[in-house]
């Protein structure tokens, strides 16, 4: 999904009290199953390109590494993808987590330079 299909998608009106994107009726949190038709039914809609359909897997992927790349915590987005511990999160995306440990050694390797 591109960045303004994603803007668009959550200027839709998904905004409440805990920053979800999927609510049934009632306002409780709602299945996988749940979440897949109403993202299903969200992407069918006039203003997304059907070419570029995504499954809500692959719309938390897509979450999880945005946070990465924005440098937020794996033990946060650990959490927040509902992972028993960040070794899960570790696995699934060290590819991500490389690049992220590159940038720090740099950054430390520059610090220690300026004592």
């Amino acid at each position: 999904m591109k960045q303004e299909q994603i803007k668009t998608f959550f200027k839709q009106g998904f905004r409440n009290e805990k920053q979800l994107v999927f609510l049934n009726n009632r306002h409780y949190i709602v299945s996988d199953n749940g979440a897949n038709k109403v993202l299903e039914s969200a992407l069918k809609s006039p203003e997304v390109n059907a070419k570029n359909i995504i499954t809500f897997h692959g719309l938390r992927h897509t979450h999880a590494s945005i946070l990465i790349s924005q440098g937020v915590g794996v033990d946060y987005i650990a959490e927040r993808l509902g992972h028993a511990d960040t070794s899960i999160t570790l696995r699934v995306y060290v590819h991500l987590l490389k690049d992220k440990r590159d940038k720090d050694n740099q950054k430390a390797l520059k610090a220690i330079s300026e004592i």
